[in-house]
């Protein structure tokens, strides 16, 4: 039951990063787990806004367990909450 509580709670935020980043080349979600395919900017902004939303829906980033992979290492190494420029 918790399960099907947290993935109702959740369905109004995955529709806001669908219709708020709609450059995104994936967004897919199953339950509160979710992979953002995108420019890492939009991936960015997706990770600051859930982390800014996502409490109120009862949904905390756990930065720990986020994985952040870009093909190239064009742009270095970048960790959860923080960005290199």
């Amino acid at each position: 039951m918790a399960h099907s509580y947290s993935h109702w709670c959740f369905i109004p935020l995955a529709l806001r990063i669908r219709d708020d980043f709609p450059h995104l080349n994936l967004g897919v979600w199953y339950l509160d787990d979710g992979t953002i395919i995108g420019d890492v900017e939009d991936v960015f902004k997706v990770f600051q806004f859930i982390e800014s939303e996502g409490p109120a829906r009862g949904l905390f980033l756990n930065v720990k367990k986020n994985e952040i992979w870009w093909p190239t290492s064009k742009l270095g190494p970048v960790s959860c909450g923080s960005r290199q420029s």
